[in-house]
């Protein structure tokens, strides 16, 4: 409310105090004052010069209201969009609808849209189209139920490439009455890729991308399992290359490399899907032939692969 300036505020005579005075002209503006206290607050003030019967003025009236709190705010609001803005997190917020009303360069950068080209469209502008339906669904279903919402997603970004995401999603009150969303999420999927090479590379070797050992005998565990239950035949044939260590010697390791890889391709195509080759050792390497009738069968097939390779 617009108040007189009481008398316990240090009032110093202004320019725009003469102003006012000399020019007969009102002012409005803000101004600071120190009170007897020593704090300093910000004043919302309007002047107007005081007449007197003849017109000639006299003084001047100010009428002043304290906006102090809003300085404040205003300067804590500043604080927080530089932080959001310049933040390392990447950072969305939309309102209740899911439509977007802020986003940070981080989100930008991350995803390759401009801001322009997010703020005032859904949320589901980044979802996959198969999420469409139940992203938004299940992150209203979290925060309707705790207030906040969290676990993996995949999103899409503007080349409409699918990654992967830790979302946590709040409900946070901006305004008054207004309760908006704040998405914030991780991207996963440098860490997604390296688990899936992890994974790939426990079960296989690393040169010829043949099966390992351990795949190699997890494989042989389950072959003799179902080769006992139906009570049919299964072989392994051990394949071991001769004077491989003099390939080494004379041509060099990369040519070595090189010849295993070859021998692991061939022996690839000369196997039925069913059937498992494994490297077992530097230059061995175990054919797991599966599902035969008999051990005359395991002898036919592995005179075919012997001529094949």
């Amino acid at each position: 409310m617009s108040s007189s300036l009481s008398l316990n505020k240090r009032i110093c005579a202004s320019d725009e105090d003469k102003d006012v005075m000399a020019n007969n002209e009102t002012y409005s503006g803000e101004e600071y004052l120190t009170y007897i206290d020593g704090e300093r607050h910000f004043i919302d003030m309007r002047k107007v010069p005081l007449l007197d019967n003849e017109g000639k003025v006299q003084g001047l009236i100010g009428i002043g209201r304290d906006i102090t709190a809003h300085h404040r705010l205003q300067k804590r609001l500043k604080v927080a969009n530089a932080v959001f803005e310049n933040s390392q997190e990447n950072l969305i917020v939309t309102d209740q609808a899911g439509i977007i009303i802020s986003v940070n360069l981080a989100t930008c950068l991350l995803t390759g849209y401009k801001k322009t080209e997010l703020l005032g469209n859904s949320i589901l502008t980044l979802a996959p189209q198969d999420e469409d339906s139940t992203l938004l669904q299940r992150v209203t279903e979290g925060l309707e139920k705790n207030n906040q919402w969290k676990g993996d997603i995949m999103y899409r970004n503007k080349q409409k490439e699918i990654r992967f995401a830790w979302l946590d999603v709040y409900n946070v009150e901006l305004e008054e009455r207004v309760n908006n969303r704040i998405y914030s999420f991780t991207d996963l999927t440098q860490s997604k890729n390296i688990e899936s090479k992890i994974q790939y590379l426990s079960k296989h070797d690393p040169l010829t991308g043949l099966s390992n050992r351990i795949a190699l005998f997890t494989t042989l565990e389950d072959a003799i399992n179902r080769a006992n239950f139906n009570e049919i035949a299964m072989a392994v044939v051990l394949v071991d290359i001769n004077s491989f260590k003099a390939i080494n010697d004379q041509h060099g390791h990369d040519a070595g490399d090189k010849v295993l890889q070859e021998i692991a391709c061939r022996l690839k195509k000369c196997i039925c899907e069913k059937d498992t080759v494994a490297r077992f050792g530097d230059d061995e390497f175990v054919i797991i032939i599966d599902g035969l009738k008999n051990e005359h069968d395991a002898c036919l097939s592995c005179a075919k692969n012997s001529k094949t390779i």
